[in-house]
C-alpha cells in the first residue's frame, strides 16, 4: 500500500509540473524557445509511464496487454515512458538553458544600456538646466544694462538723436524732442530738419572708406516745428561701415 501511496504522489508531482510548465510556456510565450518542446514532451513520457506503473496496483487490468502488470506494460513504462522521457528531457534542457542565458545576457545588455541611457538624459537635463539659469542670468543683466541705458539716456540734459545713413531717425532722448519741439512719434516719421548742409558730405571719401567710428564736431542750423532756426553745437558718431 505504501508503494501505491508513493507511487500517486510522484505522480501528481510530475502532473502539477507538466500542467504548470504548459501553462507559463503559453503565459509567457517561451513555448517556442529552442528546447522547451522537448521538455514538455519528456514530463509528459515521464508522467505516462508513471501512470502506467500505477496500473500494477490493480490486478482486475492484468488481462489486457498494454495496462496492468504485463511484460508489454514494463516495456512501456520503463522505454517509452521513463527512457524516453528522459532522453527528451536531456534534449530539451541541453536545448533551451543556451537560450536562457543568451536571453539572461541580453536582458542584462539591455538593463546597462538602459541605465546608461537615463545616465546620459539625466546629466543632459542638467547642463540644459545650467545653460537655461546662465542664459537667464545673461537676459536679466542683459535687461538690466538696457534699463541703465535707457534711464541715461532719457534722462540725460543734451539732446541725443539716434539715425540711419539717410537721416531718419530711429530714436530721441526727451531733450531731443524738447529742443526741435516734436514728439517721439512725428520724429520717428521724418528726417533731421537741416537747415545747412550736411557736415557729413564734406568728408573727405578717401576718409569715409575707412573702417571704424569718427566723431565730428561741428556747428549746425536746425528748424524746430515751430519754424523758429536754432544754432546747435553737435557732436555726431558716425559708425562707417568696414568692406
Amino acid at each position: 500500500m505504501s508503494d501505491f501511496v508513493l507511487e500517486i504522489t510522484r505522480a501528481t508531482v510530475v502532473f502539477v509540473i507538466f500542467i504548470y510548465l504548459c501553462m507559463a510556456g503559453r503565459k509567457e510565450n517561451i513555448r517556442r524557445q529552442e528546447g522547451w518542446l522537448y521538455i514538455i514532451g519528456g514530463f509528459g513520457l515521464i508522467l505516462f509511464g508513471m501512470l502506467i506503473d500505477i496500473t500494477d496496483n490493480f490486478p482486475g487490468l492484468n488481462r489486457f496487454a498494454v495496462i496492468g502488470d504485463t511484460e508489454y506494460q514494463a516495456f512501456i513504462e520503463k522505454v517509452v515512458g521513463y527512457l524516453f522521457g528522459f532522453f527528451l528531457l536531456a534534449i530539451g534542457f541541453w536545448k533551451w538553458i543556451p537560450t536562457v542565458i543568451r536571453l539572461n545576457e541580453a536582458e542584462r545588455e539591455l538593463k546597462k544600456s538602459h541605465d546608461e541611457m537615463e545616465l546620459r538624459v539625466a546629466e543632459r537635463t542638467m547642463e540644459l538646466q545650467k545653460e537655461i539659469t546662465e542664459r537667464k542670468q545673461a537676459e536679466e543683466a542683459l535687461q538690466g544694462s538696457e534699463v541703465k541705458y535707457r534711464g541715461l539716456f532719457d534722462e540725460s540734459i543734451a539732446a541725443i538723436y539716434v539715425f540711419d545713413e539717410k537721416k531718419n531717425f530711429l530714436d530721441s532722448n526727451q531733450a531731443g524732442m524738447g529742443l526741435l519741439g516734436y514728439s517721439r512719434e512725428e520724429l520717428l516719421n521724418m528726417t533731421i530738419p537741416d537747415v545747412d548742409a550736411d557736415p557729413i558730405a564734406t568728408v573727405p571719401a578717401h576718409e569715409q572708406l575707412l573702417g571704424g567710428d569718427r566723431i565730428i564736431n561741428y556747428e549746425h542750423r536746425l528748424k524746430r516745428k515751430d519754424g523758429k532756426v536754432i544754432t546747435c553745437a553737435v557732436t555726431i558718431k558716425i559708425r562707417t561701415k568696414a568692406k
